[in-house]
């Protein structure tokens, strides 16, 4: 999903007129209206402003999309053949976990080689299938995500503050990558 895309109907859902919004980031109505229609980018803190107005799932997908090309996000589905109803996804999210669960059950390379280079052509096109099953998992969780964040009205924000933190308590995760998320949703 295109950010200008995703970031009109954040705005919209969140009735603030593009005057409203432009204010509250420091751009003007005229260049909120340009970035709307595709015609102009936002600024990288100018992004970051929106998204923590507008908390708004599809919003932080397509700014993470943009920002890294598409590359270990999850994609916004937004084509004319999807069907973002939560039940919708939630089917979807239990096919596409079987199928990620079953290629790994059959990827008994990634436990019986300890290194890339003893891998043989087929164990590396099935660890090669697994990857492709994982994203494919990954892009449907994130939208499941979404769909529950968008129809339930809660905060991507606070859910991620909230993961971060146990990581961290858990000694997942660096205590610096706590205060970094806190830092940026207090703003």
């Amino acid at each position: 999903m295109a950010v200008y895309t995703a970031l009109r109907r954040a705005r919209k859902a969140a009735h603030l007129s593009l005057h409203q919004l432009g204010r509250r980031v420091g751009y003007s109505t005229q260049m909120m209206s340009a970035v709307e229609t595709g015609r102009r980018t936002l600024a990288p803190d100018v992004s970051l402003a929106s998204a923590r107005q507008l908390d708004d799932p599809e919003l932080y997908m397509a700014l993470a999309e943009e920002a890294t090309g598409g590359v270990m996000v999850a994609i916004a589905l937004d084509g004319p053949r999807v069907d973002l109803h939560r039940l919708a996804v939630e089917r979807k999210l239990i096919e596409e976990s079987g199928e990620t669960l079953r290629a790994l059950a059959e990827c008994g390379e990634l436990t019986n080689c300890g290194t890339a280079g003893e891998l043989t052509p087929e164990g590396r096109e099935r660890v090669k299938h697994l990857l492709h099953e994982a994203i494919e998992l990954q892009t449907c969780v994130g939208n499941k995500v979404r769909t529950i964040c968008r129809d339930y009205s809660f905060s991507p924000a606070a859910l991620y503050r909230e993961h971060v933190a146990e990581l961290v308590q858990k000694g997942y995760a660096a205590p610096k990558r706590e205060a970094s998320v806190n830092a940026r949703a207090a703003s």
